[in-house]
């Protein structure tokens, strides 16, 4: 287990490192800066998103922020007077925000208009074995499919939430007979 752990960190660590220095970039002690620099490339100003390491919604919104800013962002790191030249970001951290971003994306709108579950793990389970997606985001995204499945399967234990899934008139039983889950229920 401490192996598989090891490994998980070392696979992600580069993913870690790209969402710090999008994170260094939202210092409110850079903002007149920031706001010149949006000034300048004719964007309109704005402040970038605080991201909550609990809140992986806001972690979309962050990267969605710091792409669609991205000149700016590279200016900000490139100036040696404001010393963050440590905070470059390279073009494969830029692909691993993206790619990042592209799955949170998913989530945040399955959320958002409550697409069930299974789209969402049938998307996490395609993107982590989807050689396309570099090692670090297949790594993740395999991690959270593995926790949201934990939860998932401790939700359909619920009484609670198997009355409500009976009572909900679009799935009655339907659910429990799709998922099969009928025969512990019966």
């Amino acid at each position: 287990m401490a192996e598989e752990q090891m490994q998980l960190e070392e696979a992600i660590r580069p993913l870690k490192l790209a969402l710090m220095k999008v994170y260094v970039n939202s210092s409110t002690l850079l903002l007149p800066t920031w706001k010149m620099l949006l000034e300048e490339l004719k964007q309109t100003i704005s402040i970038m998103p605080c991201d909550v390491v609990t809140r992986w919604n806001l972690t979309f919104d962050l990267l969605e922020y710091a792409l669609d800013h991205r000149k700016a962002v590279d200016k900000m790191t490139q100036d040696w007077d404001l010393g963050l030249r440590k905070f470059e970001m390279g073009d494969h951290e830029w692909v691993l925000v993206k790619q990042l971003r592209d799955m949170l994306k998913i989530l945040k709108d399955a959320t958002l208009f409550f697409r069930a579950m299974d789209h969402i793990n049938q998307v996490l389970t395609t993107t982590s074995l989807d050689h396309s997606y570099m090692l670090p985001i297949r790594t993740a995204v395999s991690t959270a499919k593995k926790t949201l499945n934990q939860y998932y399967e401790l939700t359909d234990r619920s009484e609670v939430y198997q009355i409500a899934m009976v009572l909900h008139p679009r799935h009655k039983l339907s659910y429990f007979k799709t998922a099969h889950l009928w025969r512990q229920f019966r």
